[in-house]
């Protein structure tokens, strides 16, 4: 009666666990009826599908062709079962400062990735066994590579000390901004999302199963242990040009990296426009954060305003384009965010939470949706906006600019009532931006109910200050800032050529009611109240006519069910009589 022998190819093998006999090769028997049946390797019955199933491993790299003769080795000594063999290998090699171990035959040579690199062949080339002929460690040329290093570390405080560890959002931004560091090895710490690169293997770490670092990200956090450790050498043939490319991959920590012909640029993502702090993102002059922590509208608000910023306002199609891409490249930010946009009147009337006029607006389908007392706010989310409820707990994206600041002056005599352009109840930013820019000045500035417009700051001292320290809220608009409850603290929004409103039309239905310059007039208008009782009845008219129509299309669906309801009893008493007359 014959046998037959299945071994696995280089870098596979049987999972050993569910064999009764832990075996690392099947071999059959043909018996007397003629069937085969397992001698050897045999597994429960529950698991009789994985019989010849052979799986990869995460360490293997793969058969490579390179002449490696020269590199420090030694026999390896037969322990029984060939996957001990191969760990022990590794061990020998891990323990002299190796990242990576080649087997050929009985022989264990430890090696460097520059050795190896781009020889890979066909992992049938690698056939020849183990000392104990159950797997295959190389070829007759070839060597079957593994990495020394374990996925998952733990890895001891005491190791750390010295390194530095930068917070970082993924693993592969931490490969290869350790690669772009020179680094070899890079520590990503998925429990902290902390990035640490070293230049060898560090001393002291344990080898833990892989369970033990896919764990979810917890912001509360102080200090976890476990990470994967990774050869950053490996990513060598990324496939990226430019800084853009590598945005695209989520990878966005200011810093080097290498591109694809081996070049070391520096990146300031994205377009480097703006010198932006770590995890702020640079585009057309201005700088971008995302808010994970999950909070509601004003909290968000505030947020943003500890950093000197505010909730995004966005103004063209261009910026909209970007918040796509953005949000794209952030996979770790879940569901709908706040933006700085708000109805102020709960009344469609929508302003940004800065002086940017609204004109572009990509609304979901049936959106803005009919209002009620919370969904004032507006969300963006799927590459539109929708209304939302502001108490609701979501993610923010924070804006930083140099047309909007917080100021503090000791010139407060320029202050008064005689040099004061408006005062309003219902003061806001724009409504001070456009009357300001409306009389030919440069900054507006906000006190409270109270707006003043200068040429330029040089005459009356501002200085610069941190945006908390204006931490007064307009009336009608919660995210913007009219100025601090301090005396001497003002918000100020520069005119930097932003684009003009369309029309008074349009200056109304912001609700602002000013004299301003609009879009192709060389000399400003009266866009009050007063001067637009027309364009007034015709925006409550229009107001009025929307919600006619939600009413008229609520009560056509009512009409639709009742007669679909009728339909469906006519037909069932036509049915009664024409079978009661048979």
């Amino acid at each position: 009666m014959g046998q037959t022998q299945y071994r696995c190819l280089s870098g596979l093998m049987f999972d050993t666990s569910i064999r009764s006999d832990q075996s690392e090769t099947v071999i059959t028997q043909c018996d007397s009826n003629g069937q085969w049946v397992v001698v050897q390797g045999a597994v429960l019955e529950a698991n009789s599908t994985l019989q010849f199933d052979c799986k990869g491993t995460s360490e293997y790299m793969g058969c490579y062709s390179a002449d490696l003769t020269s590199s420090p080795g030694s026999t390896v000594t037969s322990s029984g079962r060939d996957e001990t063999n191969i760990r022990s290998c590794r061990k020998l090699c891990r323990d002299s400062l190796y990242v990576y171990a080649a087997l050929q035959g009985v022989i264990c040579r430890c090696v460097a990735y520059s050795q190896f690199e781009s020889t890979k062949v066909v992992r049938e080339r690698c056939d020849v066994t183990c000392p104990n002929n159950a797997l295959y460690c190389g070829g007759h040329d070839e060597h079957s590579i593994y990495r020394t290093i374990d996925s998952c570390v733990g890895i001891t405080e005491k190791t750390l000390i010295g390194e530095t560890s930068r917070y970082m959002y993924s693993s592969d931004t931490c490969v290869q901004f350790c690669r772009g560091q020179d680094k070899p090895l890079a520590l990503y710490r998925a429990l902290m999302r902390m990035c640490t690169c070293f230049d060898s293997i560090p001393t002291q770490y344990d080898v833990l199963n892989s369970l033990h670092c896919n764990v979810p990200y917890d912001s509360t956090a102080n200090w976890s242990p476990n990470g994967y450790l990774f050869s950053t050498m490996e990513s060598a043939n990324l496939d990226v040009h430019n800084c853009e490319d590598l945005f695209d991959l989520g990878i966005y920590f200011h810093g080097y990296y290498y591109m694809q012909n081996s070049t070391k640029i520096y990146c300031n993502f994205l377009d480097g426009s703006a010198v932006c702090d770590q995890a702020w993102i640079a585009y057309n002059g201005h700088c971008y954060h995302f808010v994970e922590k999950k909070q509601n509208a004003v909290a968000q608000a505030t947020q943003c305003r500890n950093s000197s910023s505010m909730l995004v306002s966005v103004g063209d199609s261009a910026e909209w384009l970007f918040l796509m891409k953005l949000d794209q490249a952030m996979p770790h930010i879940y569901g709908s965010i706040f933006i700085g946009l708000y109805d102020i009147l709960g009344s469609y009337t929508y302003q940004w939470a800065d002086e940017t006029a609204f004109t572009y607006r990509p609304f979901a389908a049936n959106n803005p949706a009919p209002l009620n007392g919370h969904r004032q706010c507006v969300i963006y989310g799927h590459s539109q906006l929708s209304n939302g409820n502001c108490h609701s707990a979501r993610p923010a994206l924070c804006e930083k600019s140099d047309k909007n600041f917080c100021m503090e002056t000791s010139s407060l005599h320029l202050f008064t009532p005689s040099t004061m352009a408006m005062e309003s109840e219902s003061m806001s930013i724009p409504l001070c931006f456009e009357t300001c820019r409306g009389e030919g000045h440069d900054l507006s500035v906000l006190n409270g109910t109270q707006c003043y417009c200068f040429t330029d700051g040089v005459g009356i001292g501002f200085d610069e200050v941190p945006m908390i320290y204006c931490d007064l809220p307009c009336a009608n608009h919660p995210f913007q800032i009219c100025g601090s409850t301090s005396y001497n603290y003002f918000f100020v929004s520069a005119d930097v050529g932003q684009p003009r409103r369309e029309s008074c039309d349009a200056m109304i239905l912001d609700g602002l009611t000013t004299r301003a310059m609009v879009e192709g007039e060389a000399t400003r208008l009266d866009c009050s109240a007063a001067q637009t009782a027309d364009t007034c009845t015709h925006i409550a008219l229009l107001a009025l006519h929307i919600h006619t129509h939600i009413a008229l299309l609520a009560l056509l669906i009512t009409v639709l069910n009742i007669l679909l309801a009728l339909h469906t009893h006519v037909a069932l008493i036509s049915w009664l009589f024409t079978h009661i007359l048979h």
